[in-house]
Order: C-alpha cells, then sequence, then structure tokens
C-alpha cells in the first residue's frame, strides 16, 4: 500500500507545472523590479537579466540579428502571460539567429529571458519612442489555443432551413438574421 502511494503522490510532483526559463536563468534575473522602472533607468540596469513576457508586434530580421517588438505583459510565477489587458510598455527582444517572421508573427504571446543591453529610440507616427533591448538568452514562443465559440453559435453553421424559431434554448437569444 505504502509502494503505491508513494508512486502516485511521484507522478503528481512530476506532471505539476514547470517555468518555461531554466532555472539557471531564472537564478541570474532580476525579479524585484518592474518594468516600467526599468525603461526609465535602462542605464542603470544595463547587463542585468530580466524576464519579460507579452504579444508580438512585429519580427524584423537585419544583419545583427532578429528583433521581436513585444508588447509587455505580466506574467506569473511559471512564466506564462497573466493578463494581455495590462501593459507597461514595449520592448526589443534581440535574437542573434535568423527567427521566422511568420512564426513568431503578430499577436502570438512570448516569454523572454535575457539580458538588458541597450535602448533603441523609434519614430511612430511622429512619436519618439524608447525601447529597453534584451539580448535574448531563452525564448518561449506559446502555443495558440484554439477559440471555442458557445454551443449555440455553432448554430449558424447548419443552412437555413435548419433555423426554426422554438428550436432555441430559452436562455440564450436567437442570431439575429
Amino acid at each position: 500500500m505504502k509502494r503505491i502511494c508513494f508512486i502516485v503522490v511521484a507522478i503528481f510532483l512530476l506532471s505539476s507545472c514547470a517555468h518555461v526559463i531554466s532555472k539557471e536563468t531564472r537564478t541570474q534575473a532580476v525579479k524585484d523590479v518592474p518594468f516600467r522602472i526599468v525603461k526609465e533607468n535602462i542605464e542603470k540596469y544595463k547587463g542585468s537579466v530580466f524576464i519579460w513576457g507579452g504579444f508580438i508586434v512585429r519580427t524584423r530580421n537585419t544583419p545583427e540579428g532578429t528583433f521581436i517588438e513585444v508588447v509587455q505583459n505580466p506574467i506569473d510565477r511559471y512564466g506564462s502571460i497573466v493578463d494581455t489587458d495590462i501593459s507597461e510598455g514595449r520592448f526589443l527582444a534581440l535574437h542573434k539567429k535568423y527567427l521566422d517572421p511568420l512564426i513568431y508573427e503578430k499577436g502570438r504571446l512570448i516569454t523572454v529571458a535575457g539580458t538588458l543591453i541597450d535602448s533603441k529610440k523609434i519614430t511612430r507616427k511622429k512619436v519618439e519612442y524608447v525601447y529597453p533591448v534584451l539580448e535574448v538568452k531563452e525564448l518561449y514562443l506559446w502555443k495558440e489555443e484554439p477559440i471555442y465559440l458557445p454551443y449555440y453559435r455553432y448554430w449558424d453553421l447548419y443552412p437555413f432551413w435548419w433555423h426554426d424559431p422554438w428550436w432555441y434554448d430559452p436562455y440564450y437569444p436567437p442570431p439575429p438574421y
């Protein structure tokens, strides 16, 4: 009986969530400084390792490497994005290798661990923005999750003759036709 309990506990512990960034990089990373403070004091934090996450705005390949422009979002203790509606700004992730812009495309969620190396000024629509630049040590591109519609919206996929006004659930209004 003890052996079975041990096996069950071991399986439970091994199947727990793991961080997407390695333990070595996490131990080097600065965790107690918010993104906005780093953005305001880039010179002070140069050379420090940070773990930031967000969604991709654009990916550009240059002779220096691949620049990924990311809208910063808060991450949880496992490195996953908590809320895409909250942001303290944008940053650039510089990866020395070629990354395909069709894979690292606009809207994908990403977690980046890297060393703050510099800042870069970019002008967009006559406004100048200062972006912190991270040289990527580790990068994790999150899988795209499918969007599921509520069950009653699947009825819209049937032919027009399927739509009987008495067929709808009383808790959901019929779709507007």
